[in-house]
């Protein structure tokens, strides 16, 4: 990456390493269309079709000049603030994360924890090539009473003592809770990456500003706002 890459629109630069890294998790999307753009959308047109989200704008703010680098050079220190919004439709739940865990059956034990994923959907329960039936055989319960589902619990048919059986859930989010996951996942991995993805020579510092979950279009959309701010040489050039 040159000099000239980072000076001109770093919203645009940024566009592009999210299109690559965040995962979107609308599978119904025509395949090859962007999801990632560096603008402001026309949100209206586009809540016309449900599967033109979510979506994510990139936009600058304001940059402003630090400091100079010294009296022999017209380079500065500068900082730039960029939003990054997540816009995402009412009522359109979709997949976020899944997970395949397996677990030892002790009679006289009902309920298995499920490890790091919330449970929205159980897709599979299978030992010794026998596959249970969900409301039958086992229920979801919320085990820490936290307004999730994060356990299973056997109310039937169940695997032998001492057997593992495979678990495979999915979990599904929509709405705020969508919008605020894709805002958390750009974060982490700006967090985690500028230092790779960005020459330190000209970019020096990433800082999270803010983050807010709005609604548009009378809450018809839900917008998480996640403010950015950059600090290099020349990058509000």
């Amino acid at each position: 990456m040159t000099q000239q890459q980072i000076r001109v629109r770093p919203e645009v630069y940024l566009t592009g390493l999210l299109r690559q890294n965040i995962q979107d998790p609308n599978p119904n999307r025509q395949a090859g269309i962007n999801w990632i753009y560096p603008d402001y959308p026309l949100i209206y047109e586009l809540s016309k079709n449900i599967n033109n989200f979510p979506r994510i704008s990139v936009t600058r703010m304001t940059n402003s000049t630090v400091s100079d680098l010294g009296i022999d050079t017209t380079d500065s220190i500068d900082t730039i603030s960029l939003l990054i919004n997540i816009w995402c439709i009412k009522k359109q739940l979709l997949p976020v994360r899944n997970g395949t865990f397996n677990l030892v059956y002790q009679d006289g034990t009902l309920i298995y924890p499920i490890p790091e994923v919330p449970i929205s959907v159980v897709k599979r329960v299978v030992s010794a090539g026998h596959t249970f039936k969900q409301d039958s055989d086992f229920i979801l319960v919320d085990y820490d009473e936290d307004g999730l589902y994060d356990s299973i619990m056997w109310i039937g048919n169940t695997p032998a003592h001492g057997a593992t059986f495979l678990l495979e859930v999915e979990q599904r989010l929509s709405n705020e809770d969508l919008a605020e996951y894709l805002a958390q996942e750009v974060h982490v991995y700006l967090r985690e990456n500028w230092r790779q993805e960005l020459p330190k020579k000209f970019l020096w510092n990433y800082r999270k500003a803010s983050q807010n979950t709005l609604e548009d279009l009378s809450g018809k959309v839900i917008r998480t706002e996640l403010r950015i701010d950059l600090e290099g040489v020349n990058i509000g050039d």
